[in-house]
């Protein structure tokens, strides 16, 4: 799996109403997508500087709603 691609694809579900986006649980904030240390996409809070590394279950509910989009 092309894990930006799939980044990439989610995004454009959001911009298209199709998706909702990931939020920090803190501050309710946006997250946004950057790369980890091995180049992997993680999502960076902004407002408190949290950086969540993303596992399997979120890839799959990802690609879950990527499929019902």
């Amino acid at each position: 799996m092309n894990k930006w691609s799939v980044v990439h694809n989610y995004r454009k579900a959001i911009q298209r109403g199709k998706a909702s986006p990931i939020t920090c649980p803190e501050c309710a904030e946006e997250y946004i997508w950057t790369p980890d240390k091995n180049n992997d996409p993680a999502l960076y809070c902004l407002a408190c500087s949290s950086t969540v590394y993303i596992g399997l279950d979120v890839w799959n509910q990802i690609e879950k709603v990527l499929n019902e989009a």
